[in-house]
């Protein structure tokens, strides 16, 4: 999938997700309760909600780009705010930013079979990175290069191994755990805006292809 593409695909998601909650729509979705279920691909069906935040809210409230829920269901909505790893709705994959210490779903950017990245906000993994799946993590103080760069509304780039199940801050140090000591990774690190999502995902893309 093209930088091009990606970014078409998040304003038609977001487009049709605006367009079902005008509506109060719900619409069938698959919770990933764990990292397991993700892995072999048991989901549970529920009708939900998947509603954008608006800008203003992030950077007021916090949390990440979408808010999921069930109009019906409280205790699906405890789990989903706390508990689920992972919802999925046709080709999009939502992925639950309270283990970074952070609200609602992100919308992953790129995935495959080991690795689903996505974007949220500051977190401890940006001074200590790697921490497993569900054990939850504190906010930290970002020091070096990043203390400039938390601000309110901020996002930043995280992985999650599949494999090893742990969460990573997707900075050009730990990008060469993927890459490699190769000539695409020097590339990628010599980037004039080597955090940048789209920069990010240009090199996935190269890398993958």
């Amino acid at each position: 999938m093209s930088i091009t593409t990606y970014m078409l695909k998040l304003t038609l998601t977001s487009i049709l997700i605006i367009s079902s909650a005008c509506a109060h729509a719900q619409a069938e979705a698959f919770i990933y309760p764990k990292t397991i279920d993700y892995i072999e691909k048991t989901p549970v069906a529920s009708n939900l909600i998947i509603e954008p935040r608006s800008r203003g809210s992030i950077i007021a409230g916090g949390g990440a780009e979408y808010k999921i829920y069930s109009p019906y269901d409280n205790n699906i909505n405890k789990k989903l705010k706390k508990e689920y790893f992972l919802v999925e709705r046709n080709d999009s994959l939502f992925v639950n930013c309270h283990y970074l210490r952070d609200k609602w779903y992100s919308l992953s950017f790129f995935r495959n079979e080991r690795y689903i990245f996505f974007v949220s906000g500051p977190s401890s993994l940006m001074n200590n990175n790697g921490a497993v799946v569900g054990a939850g993590l504190m906010f930290g103080l970002v020091g070096g290069a990043m203390a400039g760069m938390a601000q309110a509304g901020a996002k930043y780039n995280y992985v999650i191994d599949l494999v090893n199940r742990k969460y990573y801050f997707a900075d050009p140090k730990y990008m060469k755990e993927i890459f490699g000591d190769t000539e695409l990774y020097q590339r990628y690190r010599k980037e004039q805006y080597p955090y940048s999502t789209e920069v990010l995902l240009k090199y996935l893309e190269e890398f993958y292809q």
